[in-house]
């Protein structure tokens, strides 16, 4: 036996480093054959993943594509849906009194009477005496199984981190169902005895190559198609791929372990030491490989990510790179993986770059009344969009996002470009406007915001390069074909927020209907406008919440429709054109200027006080709500989980988180 051994442990081996049709074509060999069960059983299994594995690709993108059809389908029958009830409206059922009642506003409800009325007019208008129809059980459930899905549970100290969460319950779920997928790749037709380990290894090994492509599209940047296929946020598609690189890390472990145990197993019985084995050259390759995957893996935890992000995004892409050229050299059949990774890499981070082309410009840099944080002003002259061309200077839309650059910083970040989405209103559609105000809110943290904050005390003006815009146009959408919109801001999640009221209230301005309430430099000297706000928005139909830890922070918004250029009717303007119109409608300061303290508003009760407010919709709860939320952890929950119980009320809402993710 120990002469037939090593022959048949080499052919083995040999056989299993080489692509499915080499095995095939070696097995047609008697001499190649294996003779010996237990190695004649590794081969046929080896083979057996070979031919098994590349139907996992096929597996994922079916089901993405079926996940795509049906959000279409239902998008396309809301839409119908909206557009009937539109048209069955009569003037009658328009005219319907509607009253804003949230806590703050102070408004009264039920609402007063018409002068007209008798003394037995019933307080309460007809439309609210109607009875709410009775809805059928399989509608009752269906409302269950929606708000069950739309729920977020609190975070679990023993499986997360003090400052993570849970992500919804459907995020959960097809978590699971992914990872059960992989789980029945792995296992499947795989006897789990000593004597397999060496294949089951093997397929570990294979199981994290043919995850490459899809890990490198969930990362996308730039160029998103599981976002605009799929609907989902940036921030749900990171938390996919952030578990799908911890499920390949656990892959790339029973690998090397099984490997190392098939080593004591079939070959140091033949006298062959561990230094033989871990100086063989694919050896070498592999072992490169999995420390350096090892590598991407603790430099991605998020204590490490939030304390050291310059070194963790430089650490990344060095990593990567390296560890994509080891896997190359290791193994056969994990080239054409790999070369599909470096494709996809390179046309999210280089093909985009050279198609969208980096802009420069020279900015205006302020820091807010916080102290806090930077406002980076630019100008930016428009040109209309050709199919050849693409930039920041063709426009851009609400939500979307700019690379930012500033070549003036120290060495260290002269070459980093850092993703912020654009918190000033995108410029209006079809308006031929030369030129269009853009604003970053950079809030300091460390790195390059806290060094950016340093080097705005010291520069007036700085050169930046802005490379972008990039995000799909998704939510806008979705806000745009809704009946009732409301919007909620956490802080610094107004960058995002007001950009899309703007859109939904303000979308006809034009450069004279706006107020800018930010500092100006005239002949060197700071000249402050005065801008009164006045608050005229239909709050039943549209809302816009924002937390903020002080009052100061409204410094951040510096650009204001007037209120005469967008009132919806003629009776309603105001007298003369210097008020501001408001596009935040409810605000709460966390933090007293007097004390101190905190407190939180209960933004669960102010929700559903909002979305149960309106008097038609009382009747009506097949009206589209569309809630957008970008903010803390915290706040998200808070929202998502009070819409849920809506939900399970009957209530058509759909919630959108916008929350860019790295």
């Amino acid at each position: 036996m120990d002469d037939v051994l090593p022959v048949e442990l080499r052919t083995a081996f040999k056989l299993a480093l080489r692509s499915r049709s080499a095995i095939a074509a070696a097995l047609d060999e008697p001499e190649k054959r294996p003779r010996l069960p237990v190695f004649q059983d590794i081969v046929e299994a080896i083979l057996f993943t070979r031919s098994f594995l590349p139907s996992y690709i096929a597996v994922v993108v079916i089901a993405i594509l079926a996940w795509t059809l049906a959000k279409w389908c239902a998008t396309y029958v809301s839409c119908l849906r909206r557009k009937r009830r539109l048209q069955n409206n009569s003037p009658a059922s328009s005219s319907v009194a509607s009253s804003s009642s949230s806590t703050l506003q102070g408004t009264e409800s039920p609402p007063l009477k018409d002068d007209d009325t008798l003394e037995d007019t019933p307080l309460l208008a007809e439309a609210q005496l109607q009875p709410e129809p009775l809805r059928s059980f399989g509608s009752r459930i269906w409302c269950y199984i929606r708000s069950s899905l739309l729920h977020q549970p609190k975070p679990i100290p023993a499986l997360t981190a003090p400052k993570n969460s849970l992500p919804p319950n459907e995020t959960t779920i097809v978590i699971l169902l992914f990872l059960a997928l992989n789980l029945f790749y792995l296992f499947y037709r795989m006897p789990l005895t000593r004597a397999m380990v060496f294949a089951f290894a093997d397929r570990a090994g294979l199981l994290f190559v043919v995850n490459l492509p899809i890990l490198y599209v969930l990362a996308a940047k730039n160029n998103q198609p599981l976002k605009w296929l799929t609907g989902w946020s940036y921030e749900g598609l990171n938390i996919f791929h952030r578990r799908l690189g911890e499920w390949m890390t656990i892959a790339a472990v029973l690998h090397a372990i099984g490997m190392v145990i098939a080593f004591y197993d079939l070959i140091a019985p033949s006298g062959y030491t561990i230094w033989w084995y871990l100086t063989r050259r694919i050896i070498i390759f592999g072992m490169i490989a999995f420390v350096l995957y090892l590598g991407i893996y603790f430099t991605s935890i998020g204590y490490f990510r939030q304390a050291l992000y310059e070194v963790f995004l430089v650490l990344h892409i060095f990593l990567q790179v390296t560890a994509l050229v080891m896997l190359y050299f290791h193994h056969h059949d994990a080239r054409p993986y790999v070369g599909a990774a470096i494709g996809i890499w390179i046309l999210d981070r280089g093909i985009s770059r050279i198609v969208f082309k980096t802009k420069s410009a020279i900015a205006t840099l302020a820091i807010a009344a916080d102290a806090e944080t930077v406002l980076l002003h630019c100008e930016i002259p428009l040109q209309r969009p050709r199919f050849w061309q693409f930039g920041i200077f063709c426009g851009w839309h609400a939500g979307q996002h700019v690379f930012l650059t500033v070549p003036g910083m120290d060495l260290q970040h002269r070459w980093q470009a850092h993703p912020f989405t654009i918190a000033s209103p995108a410029p209006p559609r079809k308006s031929g406007v030369d030129s269009w105000p853009l604003q970053l809110s950079i809030r300091a943290q460390d790195g390059f915001s806290r060094k950016l904050l340093e080097y705005a005390k010291l520069h007036q003006h700085a050169k930046v390069l802005l490379d972008g815009p990039y995000s799909s146009d998704d939510v806008l959408h979705a806000m745009r074909n809704s009946d009732r919109v409301c919007l909620v801001a956490g802080g610094s999640g107004i960058a995002v927020t007001y950009p899309f009221a703007w859109d939904r209230k303000a979308a006809a301005t034009g450069p004279k209907d706006i107020l800018h309430n930010r500092a100006r430099y005239v002949d060197g000297v700071k000249k402050k406008p005065n801008v009164k706000r006045k608050n005229v928005i239909d709050e039943s139909r549209f809302a816009h919440f924002w937390v903020r830890q002080e009052a100061s922070h409204e410094s951040w918004v510096t650009m204001l429709p007037r209120a005469d250029s967008i009132m919806p009717t003629s009776e309603s303007r105001l007298d003369g054109a210097e008020y501001g119109l408001d596009l935040i409608t409810h605000r709460f300061d966390t933090r007293s200027t007097n004390t101190g303290s905190k407190e939180r508003p209960d933004m669960k009760a102010e929700l559903q006080a909002w979305v149960r407010d309106d008097l038609q919709a009382k009747s009506d709860k097949k009206q589209s709500v569309c809630i957008i939320v970008s903010g803390p952890d915290g706040l998200v929950r808070d929202v998502q989980n009070a819409m849920a119980g809506l939900v399970r009320e009957g209530w058509n809402i759909e919630v959108h988180v916008e929350k860019f993710g790295w």
